[in-house]
């Protein structure tokens, strides 16, 4: 919480450059997900499953043409993580704040990273977890109104590191102007 904190600290000084541009938007994604257990030595040193979810980004805005800052809220599913007929994750919902700034590379492509928090709600456990990490998110517009993503998320917890990569399309109200 204190990285969070700090991050967000740090991005206060450039809301003086802030256009007047609001660009909410909404994403949809489907990743690979994988995690390697800090306790658990085994031939299988990564166990895999898949994640989906919805990004809505409300509080987005721009400065400067070619930098973004946001705070987009996200909701995702993990499936149920089973490697070699053994169940490793229980599935679980995650519900996550981030805080993103982005710089617009070309009028077309731009590249995002983000501090992120997440709290996860294991379902067959009945038990709550949060984790703290971070995003790479490369972005491109095809259309004004449309961007194509490739998220590399990183997270860690007390229990193993996090990671996914796959694939999210985005919506933009109202356009990017």
């Amino acid at each position: 919480m204190k990285r969070l904190i700090f991050v967000l600290t740090l991005l206060i000084p450039f809301i003086g450059y802030a256009s007047p541009i609001w660009e909410p938007s909404v994403a949809l994604s489907i990743e690979y997900y994988g995690s390697h257990f800090n306790e658990v030595e085994d031939e299988f040193p990564l166990w895999g499953t898949a994640r989906t979810g919805i990004e809505l980004d409300a509080l987005s805005f721009r400065f400067r043409e070619k930098h973004g800052l946001s705070f987009p809220i996200s909701v995702a599913y993990i499936a149920d993580s089973n490697t070699a007929g053994r169940l490793i994750i229980p599935g679980a919902f995650a519900i996550g704040l981030s805080a993103r700034y982005g710089y617009r590379i070309a009028e077309t492509f731009k590249i995002a990273a983000s501090a992120d928090i997440e709290a996860l709600w294991h379902m067959k456990q009945d038990a709550l977890s949060w984790r703290m990490g971070g995003t790479i998110l490369l972005s491109y517009y095809p259309l004004p109104y449309l961007a194509i993503e490739v998220p590399i998320r990183t997270a860690w917890s007390s229990e193993a590191i996090h990671f996914s990569s796959g694939l999210m399309l985005r919506l933009i109200l109202g356009g990017v102007i």
